[in-house]
């Protein structure tokens, strides 16, 4: 996490073209928004100085790649977006251009008969990203899933959604790849860890914290036809989190129970750990704004927060992570959180190998850095960003 006096700066391609020099005295602001899944897409918004009117007129359906960072450290990417919304604006002249990780297509909308039997989720998923043009990276553990029997009418990013709820999962589309992977499971979908980053008092410029009751809710049933018996059989799931948030008194012991009957145990217990999972993570949410923008921070990131008092201290999972440039106030980064839904507690991971995890020192950031600007190796922006180290604590460069 970059820490001290750095100077904010960021990068804009379009088209393979660096078109940064003509928007270096022209950006007034530029905000990237990151979601883990739940049927969001990354978005960006820019509004640039229009004054003149000499800036040449983006369109809709432009494609441009955004990276923030700073002069002493470096780049992040931030992903490539498709504009979807183009406005100009006056007095003073502005323009704003909106763009989404994924251009909401016919293709993404469009409904269509198919019918699914015998399929894992990996097979779906996979017949989803060809409808949408994109390569599929799938989970392991969850792409093995086998899939309940579906015919119906459905759009892939309708389907989509569908999984990422019974299985428990995030699903990402960016860079040309369509990412499914656990929800909250620290681990990427090509099976890479994801860092745990540790946030102390001094890397917070401000915070909220709410702890919510528990939706009167400590398990999740789901039923299913036994087989052999031909009878329907009940699964449970049980909250993971009970005490973690302070329960208190209160706490009900209320059952929620889902109203499909599944075709077998494995998928009821599924659907009912995935259910679990969301009720879980619903119990206690943070927005945290770091003192200093850190553009290498994402969506899914485990947080564990040390050093403030009882009730801010504790482990989170990164939700929504909005990163915004601005002309007067530099960079800045705010963390909307939510609680593990699988009741991890990250304190222990921290305490038994510290130094594996992200806690930042100055001019260390959270991931890769990008080559500097005009560095041939960065003339392909649909190329994934190349890492500067092994490790992924990356000092100034």
């Amino acid at each position: 996490m970059a820490t001290g006096a750095f100077t904010p700066t960021f990068q804009i391609y379009k088209g393979g073209e660096n078109i940064t020099a003509g928007f270096h005295n022209r950006a007034l602001s530029i905000k990237v928004e990151l979601q883990s899944g739940n049927g969001g897409q990354d978005t960006c918004t820019i509004i640039a100085d229009d004054r003149d009117w000499a800036l040449a007129a983006p369109h809709v359906g432009d494609v441009i790649e955004v990276s923030l960072g700073y002069e002493e450290v470096g780049l992040a990417l931030m992903g490539s977006f498709e504009l979807d919304e183009v406005t100009f604006i006056g007095p003073p002249r502005v323009i704003q251009i909106h763009g989404n990780s994924m251009g909401f297509s016919s293709a993404a909308k469009a409904p269509q008969v198919k019918n699914f039997e015998g399929k894992t989720v990996k097979d779906l998923v996979e017949w989803a990203a060809q409808q949408l043009g994109v390569q599929a990276v799938v989970d392991q553990d969850i792409g093995s899933k086998q899939v309940p029997y579906r015919n119906n009418t459905v759009s892939p990013m309708h389907l989509l959604g569908q999984l990422e709820r019974e299985f428990g999962a995030v699903f990402k589309i960016g860079q040309g790849r369509l990412s499914f992977a656990g929800r909250d499971s620290g681990i990427t979908a090509s099976g890479q860890e994801i860092p745990l980053v540790v946030l102390r008092p001094e890397h917070l410029g401000s915070w909220e914290v709410r702890h919510l009751n528990r939706s009167d809710y400590s398990s999740v049933s789901a039923r299913y036809r036994d087989r052999d018996s031909n009878k329907e059989e009940t699964v449970q799931s049980k909250s993971k989190v009970g005490g973690v948030l302070g329960q208190g008194e209160g706490g009900s012991n209320r059952d929620y129970p889902i109203g499909t009957l599944f075709p077998s145990k494995e998928q009821a217990q599924s659907a009912a750990d995935s259910t679990m999972k969301r009720l879980d993570a619903n119990l206690g949410e943070g927005l945290f704004t770091l003192a200093q923008g850190d553009p290498w921070v994402r969506d899914q990131n485990r947080i564990l927060v040390i050093g403030t008092r009882d009730g801010i201290d504790g482990s989170y999972v990164s939700d929504i992570v909005a990163h915004s440039y601005s002309k007067d106030s530099g960079l800045t980064t705010s963390i909307r959180t939510q609680a593990p839904g699988d009741g991890s507690d990250f304190a222990p991971l921290y305490e038994a190998a510290p130094d594996a995890a992200l806690a930042p020192a100055p001019g260390q950031v959270v991931g890769n850095v990008l080559p500097k600007q005009g560095d041939p190796a960065n003339s392909n922006p649909a190329a994934p960003p190349p890492s500067t180290a092994p490790d992924p604590r990356i000092t100034a460069q």
